[in-house]
């Protein structure tokens, strides 16, 4: 993944940063996915150790990050990948340290679809 997205992402998954420091990193994060310097594939794929470890919190905090990309930077998810997408949010209802992040994600992708009937 380039240096911006990269480097924000990691800042996001970082277990010493404050909740400033996240919402900072997410930020940056969404700003790069809207500039064409990181894409959703990209995120995806570095945070697929995070959202499917054994370990809950750090399962969390991917699934977490995820929502972050989905809420903050909805206009750059293709249809393509919201069908891949939308599943996994949806399996992830069900672990408990994912509920939250997972449940915000999905409900962004509901009012991006009621603003936007590009989505069917």
């Amino acid at each position: 993944m380039p240096g911006s997205g990269f480097a924000a992402l990691a800042a996001y998954l970082d277990d010493s940063a404050s909740e400033e420091q996240r919402r900072a990193a997410a930020a940056a994060l969404c700003q790069s996915l809207h500039a064409g310097d990181t894409t959703v594939v990209q995120v995806v794929v570095h945070l697929e150790e995070w959202c499917t470890s054994s370990d809950h919190l750090k399962r969390g905090m991917g699934t977490r990050a995820l929502a972050e990309v989905v809420t903050g930077a909805p206009t750059v998810l293709l249809l393509e990948q919201l069908s891949l997408i939308v599943p996994f949010l949806g399996d992830r209802l069900a672990d408990w340290s994912s509920t939250e992040p997972a449940a915000r994600a999905l409900t962004a992708i509901l009012r991006r679809k009621q603003s936007n009937r590009e989505i069917e």
